[in-house]
């Protein structure tokens, strides 16, 4: 069995100094102008742990340093060389593109999530309550108004983060080009997003975060990077891989 780590142009070594899953040292396959980075593996089963993670991300960050990369999911495996060379001249137009496309790129990482919750003005249950004071709330009715709350809340939450949203997503644009955006991913995290940014960029970016941090003080900014581009890559046409 062969474990795959990433797929990337072709390199001018045959084997990596550094050990990788189960403490095999890897080498390459190679097709035409593109190869993929894997290493010996007696059984397909890859146990789920910080050790085997950290070897597989460390290999893809090593390439990464003078190759462009394109990263495979954790415990990818294939049979043998023959299959490899088989999916590599299988998707090679697939994978040509990918490298041209994240060619002198990397990937930035930004989370933007509220200190604390921003206050609600929408008092509906109170609003509610106030005016069937003289009457008895029963419990299918608490429920309701207790749903409607939460509903308004959402509504308002949705209405502020989409304006902090608006201007870090035109902020960091410029610097980007493609990103990968979710919204309000849980009630405090507004933004979860990747970024593909050239490398004579990344500075530049860095700076519109900072200043980003410093408008909004309520806010925190978690920034990761610079990464292999594990959100911009993709085998099939027109697609990219979901983090």
């Amino acid at each position: 069995m062969l474990y795959l780590y990433c797929l990337m142009d072709a390199p001018q070594i045959d084997l990596l100094p550094y050990s990788g899953i189960k403490g095999r040292r890897p080498f390459f396959v190679k097709w035409k102008d593109v190869a993929a980075a894997v290493s010996d593996l007696e059984s397909p089963e890859i146990e789920l742990t910080s050790e085997s993670v950290l070897s597989h991300e460390g290999i893809v960050e090593y390439l990464f340093q003078n190759h462009t990369v394109l990263p495979v999911r954790f415990g990818s495996v294939l049979s043998e060389t023959r299959e490899v060379k088989h999916f590599l001249e299988r998707h090679y137009n697939v994978i040509t593109k990918n490298i041209e496309k994240v060619k002198g790129k990397v990937e930035l990482g930004l989370k933007v999530i509220f200190k604390e919750q921003e206050p609600c003005p929408v008092k509906a249950e109170e609003a509610i309550l106030e005016e069937n004071k003289t009457d008895r709330i029963s419990p299918a009715k608490s429920y309701l108004i207790s749903k409607l709350q939460e509903e308004k809340k959402r509504q308002y939450l949705m209405e502020e983060a989409g304006k902090y949203i608006d201007e870090i997503y035109n902020t960091l644009r410029s610097y980007t080009t493609q990103s990968c955006i979710r919204k309000l991913t849980t009630e405090k995290m507004i933004l979860n997003s990747s970024y593909l940014v050239r490398r004579d960029q990344v500075a530049a970016f860095t700076v519109s975060v900072d200043w980003l941090k410093n408008k909004y003080p309520f806010l925190s900014f978690l920034y990761s990077g610079p990464w292999p581009p594990y959100n911009f890559v993709g085998l099939e046409e027109g697609t990219q891989q979901d983090a």
